[in-house]
């Protein structure tokens, strides 16, 4: 075997996928079936159509709606807690392998992991997918109380649709949609903490087009723009001393950042990569409502026009791939995010009163960081196995650690494989083991019951996560 032979199949092997479509082995996409009538109802509840609280009306951007009619016609939304509020899992295979995909970047999803990686593929590929993420949060207190209080309806699927391609001159090009940053977490009405929350929810849509280019054979560069679109919702109690009132905040906005990559592949066995995602501020314009008020206090509480900043972090993510032989693929990668710029989350009304007053919710959030492991081996011409790891340092304080996010640091353990079912079809497994240290707060600056001055939301929180992706990959 020649020289340039054996490197062209070095390559394919440090990809983890082939280039040509006739001997190409693998490649990550995820399947979800969505059949009219669900997608139909999906539309209605989340953009326009009856919603589960009567009566409630919200202000909606006219683009903003169809926009996302239009979305979902190829995806459909999910929510999940993460470490802050990322979702990572935007890639059964890159999921598998603990997410150190930055350094390999081999199929469509190199969109949101590194856009360079494009132009090392080939042809015109198509990935699609979801994650089915089941959570267990639970909370004990607040001290020196040991009730436990388990976190309600915790299934969400995130989901996200790929398109690429790559010109023979190596000039890369593609468009995907995912959401990275969402959460969603649901507490009972009755709960100790029902001030605090009693529902949050988030969802960001990042649509991004991307191109990259090939500097020589070993180097490429890739960028895209990011327009985001996101909403956002918070629900509690509103104490009435005696009785007891409920709020409903919610709205949507939009936002524009960029994201870039690099990759540079020194020989047949050696890969590097680095990328960055630019922070964020998404501007949400929504309406508060207010229920169950006695006649007397309505005046107090109308409600009304508010508006929110979501601000996300910058992203930046390094990473090195090994491939020592056509069979075996090992990654590495570390991941840095500036969740310092979560400082607060201001709910500012347009009308305030003596009792209606702006929300402010203090976090205070440092930076945080992951660490991520992966490996990949093939077992035939049709199957792949993978493996991987991370630790995940969560960005959140304990003096203002509250149940809208309740996380901790965490350890993610991974297992999936992959299907060649022809020569241009894929399918993709993985499955993912989340487990939390258990968080025990006891210096907490968070009141959380105005008939209860001076004390504080101090407990204990756990919580695990399991996570199941299914991929389906197309190539022309």
């Amino acid at each position: 075997m020649s020289g340039k032979v054996r490197r062209l199949k070095k390559e394919r092997s440090l990809s983890g996928f082939s280039d040509d479509s006739s001997e190409e082995r693998l490649i990550t996409v995820t399947f979800m079936q969505i059949n009219n009538e669900f997608l139909h109802l999906t539309v209605e509840r989340l953009w326009g159509g009856t919603q589960p609280d009567e009566g409630v009306t919200v202000r909606r951007r006219r683009g903003y709606r169809k926009t996302h009619i239009g979305l979902l016609m190829i995806i459909i939304v999910g929510e999940a807690v993460a470490g802050g509020l990322q979702i990572n899992e935007q890639s059964a295979t890159a999921m598998s392998m603990g997410g150190a995909f930055v350094a390999l970047a081999s199929n469509p999803s190199a969109i949101y992991f590194n856009p360079a990686g494009l132009s090392f593929q080939k042809g015109t590929k198509f990935l699609l997918g979801t994650t089915v993420i089941v959570t267990r949060p639970t909370f004990r207190g607040v001290f020196p109380a040991v009730d436990e209080t388990r976190m309600e309806n915790g299934v969400s699927f995130p989901s996200y649709f790929y398109v690429t391609h790559t010109f023979e001159s190596g000039v890369g090009l593609g468009f995907g949609v995912y959401n990275p940053f969402s959460l969603r977490t649901e507490w009972p009405d009755d709960w100790v903490g029902r001030y605090l929350t009693t529902r949050a929810e988030l969802q960001t849509f990042y649509l991004n087009p991307s191109i990259s280019y090939k500097v020589g054979t070993t180097i490429s560069i890739g960028g895209g723009i990011n327009y985001l679109l996101g909403s956002a919702e918070l629900q509690r109690r509103v104490d009435l001393s005696p009785g007891e009132g409920h709020v409903k905040l919610e709205g949507d906005g939009n936002a524009v950042t960029v994201n870039i990559g690099f990759l540079f592949r020194p020989s047949a066995c050696w890969s590097f990569g680095v990328s960055w995602r630019r922070r964020a501020s998404l501007d949400i314009d929504g309406t508060g409502t207010f229920s169950m008020l006695p006649d007397s206090l309505v005046p107090e509480f109308p409600g009304g026009d508010l508006s929110v900043v979501i601000k996300l972090p910058d992203n930046i993510s390094s990473g090195v791939a090994y491939s020592p032989n056509d069979d075996w693929v090992f990654s590495a990668e570390f991941q840095w995010i500036g969740w310092s710029v979560v400082d607060s989350v201001n709910f500012n009304f347009s009308t305030t009163t003596s009792l209606q007053k702006d929300i402010r919710i203090v976090e205070n959030w440092v930076d945080g960081w992951l660490l991520r492991v992966g490996g990949e081996y093939r077992l035939s011409s049709v199957w792949k196995v993978r493996a991987g790891y991370f630790y995940d340092s969560v960005p959140s304080v304990d003096k203002f650690l509250n149940p809208i996010l309740p996380e901790a640091d965490r350890m993610g353990f991974n297992v999936g494989a992959g299907y060649k079912v022809s020569d241009n079809l894929f399918i993709d497994v993985s499955f993912l083991y989340v487990r939390s240290n258990e968080r025990e707060i006891t210096n907490s600056l968070v009141e959380f019951d105005p008939s209860r001055p001076g004390e504080f939301f101090n407990g204990t929180y756990d919580a695990t996560a399991s996570m199941f992706a299914l991929n389906l990959g197309y190539n022309l």
